[in-house]
């Protein structure tokens, strides 16, 4: 049983496709000014989270290295890092 006739989630699909499209173009018209800022903020992220791993037990800050850290101090960047740093005195 469909729910929509085919010829209706041809046409959807079809606007979904453009809809993308032109998504895509509003990108790249853009300066990568936002790519180079949210790159180059994950990048410092994952630094200050090996260095805090390395250098943490120092001052008692056990901050371990797994998939999930690195992907949290990767996409948010220095804020994820302290995200992670406050996780570790609440939990």
């Amino acid at each position: 049983m469909d729910i929509l006739p085919s010829f209706i989630e041809n046409i959807l699909v079809i606007f979904a496709f453009v809809g993308m499209g032109l998504l895509a173009l509003y990108l790249l018209s853009r300066p990568f000014k936002w790519l180079y800022k949210w790159i180059l903020n994950g990048i410092c992220g994952i630094i200050i989270l090996f260095l805090l791993s390395v250098f943490g037990g120092n001052f008692g800050l056990i901050v371990p290295l797994n998939p999930i850290t690195v992907a949290v101090s990767a996409l948010l960047g220095i804020p994820g890092v302290g995200l992670i740093i406050l996780k570790q005195f609440f939990i």
